[in-house]
């Protein structure tokens, strides 16, 4: 039976669906793209070999990895050319700080010497022009889960963890990220 309660509710569902099917229609668009991902605390090496700060970007729409300085991009890396991402953590003892703050106060320096300071490492191997090369990314503390994540996700490839405290093995990987 049609009464006018169950005319509203009927005018209110239709509203309520042409709604809906007004915000997918817009918003699918937006979906549909693949997105940017970019992380702002990493640094790597300039041209002149200079560690700087770094914009990591994971361009989804370009299938490229973009590492740039200011204004200037450092690496331009499409996926496909990727054939290796590495991931270390590196710890060390806080020595050289601790002996400059030793200066000032004998105690506070002895207990700066005791700490470590933790640093995240990426690798990423790729092939350009038919020549390997690398790329050598230092991950802040808040960022390295986010990124591996990230580089995992956009270029589908394993990220490898090395082990720094391997016997009879070189400690890390030469840090050959320079720009060429």
């Amino acid at each position: 039976m049609l009464t006018p309660a169950n005319m509203e509710k009927e005018k209110y569902m239709h509203t309520l669906n042409g709604t809906r099917l007004l915000a997918i229609a817009l918003l699918a668009p937006l979906l549909a793209q693949a997105e940017v991902v970019t992380y702002n605390k990493s640094k790597t090496l300039d041209k002149k070999g200079k560690e700087v700060n770094a914009v990591v970007a994971f361009d989804g729409d370009k299938k490229e990895l973009r590492v740039a300085y200011g204004k200037e991009v450092l690496f331009n890396i499409p996926f496909d050319t990727i054939q290796k991402i590495s991931y270390e953590k590196a710890t060390r003892h806080r020595v050289k700080e601790g002996a400059i703050v030793m200066i000032a106060s004998l105690g506070v320096g002895a207990i700066v010497m005791a700490t470590k300071s933790k640093n995240y490492w990426l690798y990423v191997d790729y092939k350009q022009d038919g020549q390997d090369k690398d790329v050598t990314l230092k991950m802040d503390k808040s960022e390295y889960e986010k990124m591996m994540a990230t580089a995992k996700s956009q270029t589908g490839k394993q990220i490898e963890t090395l082990d720094p405290k391997a016997k009879g093995q070189q400690k890390g990987k030469e840090k050959t990220g320079s720009v060429q």
